[in-house]
């Protein structure tokens, strides 16, 4: 019995520490001094976004909002399919060639009107010349990164069986697909193993933390604000990765199997498959991905004089929306329609 005295001793001394620090957690916590800005994060499941288990998020049916921005005011409305779109039936009707836009919030139309994104100004801008026989579905979901975008195109996209498939590429496309939790939510993530993809975190659990850990946080606000902490030091972890990217042979060499696989996937729907990219300063690593999937893309800027539109007035908004602006996605709808037009991918 002597033998465990020690470690009995021990084990109540941990125990009463652990009462204690709780206790005085709880006391100091009456005086307002904790702030639990990552653990309390709802993530994205409440207003605009909803769970779902294959893609972590998606924008929610029929939900409708109005936001005041420095530059005006903006309608969010969600179709009844989840769409910031106009509802297309699933079947296309004879002679109509359908086109499917797959990004992010610049795809979506962040801090502009749904008539205003780019998808949108580029249906009206083909339409003129084609007697609105050409269909472009947005299928832009804020904060996506590249491993939803697949998934979104496997879940939802293909069953509107459109003929081209175009996929919006930035430096946040790479970063976020390098994990499996963004904002506070639980998203999937493909991770390469021996030269082949294999998705992780899916499906999708639906809580932010595990039962246990749930469980934990609700009843322990010692174990709270330690969590919290251990949520913060991520969260400027994931800010330093970031700025990696550039240089990150992991990520890039993930992104490019990703996109390779996409396209065979668009492929086998009998599809035809583009990348658009933008801007100078991450150009080339972008085109080295690009070249290495072995896909289709270009460079908005070369399709497009920006200098023409940037003298019309700002090509984004300013901060915090920071995203496009109407202009802006005039541009990239103009760019995008030259490429088409260009590479007879129309006819």
């Amino acid at each position: 019995m002597r033998k465990y005295f020690g470690l009995i001793l021990f084990f109540l001394i941990f125990v009463v520490t652990l009462l204690l620090a709780e206790g005085s957690f709880r006391i100091l916590n009456k005086t307002g001094i904790f702030h639990f800005e990552f653990v309390d994060a709802p993530g994205r499941k409440v207003g605009l976004y909803m769970y779902d288990p294959d893609v972590g998020w998606r924008h929610r049916p029929n939900f409708q909002s109005e936001i005041t921005w420095k530059h005006g005011k903006t309608v969010e409305q969600i179709n009844e399919r989840g769409w910031r779109d106009r509802i297309y039936d699933f079947k296309k009707k004879e002679g109509v060639y359908r086109i499917a836009i797959i990004g992010c919030s610049r795809t979506y139309g962040y801090a502009v009107n749904e008539e205003d994104s780019y998808p949108s100004q580029l249906e009206a801008l083909l339409n003129v010349e084609r007697e609105e026989n050409v269909e472009v579905l947005n299928f832009g979901v804020n904060g996506l990164g590249l491993t939803q975008m697949y998934l979104v195109y496997d879940k939802f996209v293909r069953q509107y069986d459109p003929d081209l498939v175009i996929l919006q590429f930035y430096t946040p496309t790479v970063y976020r697909t390098m994990f499996t939790k963004m904002w506070g939510t639980q998203k999937p993530a493909f991770i390469l193993k021996n030269g082949t993809l294999i998705l992780k975190n899916y499906p999708v659990p639906s809580d932010n933390f595990r039962p246990f850990e749930t469980w934990l946080v609700k009843r322990s606000l010692l174990y709270k604000y330690i969590k919290e902490q251990l949520l913060r030091r991520e969260e400027f972890r994931k800010i330093a990765y970031k700025k990696e990217m550039r240089d990150n042979k992991k990520a890039h060499q993930l992104s490019s199997e990703i996109i390779r696989s996409f396209h065979w996937k668009v492929q086998d729907d009998n599809a035809d498959f583009v990348v658009f990219i933008w801007g100078d300063s991450d150009y080339k690593w972008h085109k080295k991905i690009l070249e290495n999937a072995g896909v289709n893309f270009f460079r908005l800027e070369d399709f497009e004089d920006r200098k023409k539109w940037e003298e019309k007035g700002d090509l984004s908004n300013p901060p915090p929306a920071g995203h496009w602006s109407v202009t802006g996605n005039a541009f990239v709808a103009h760019s995008i329609s030259n490429y088409l037009k260009e590479n007879q991918l129309l006819e």
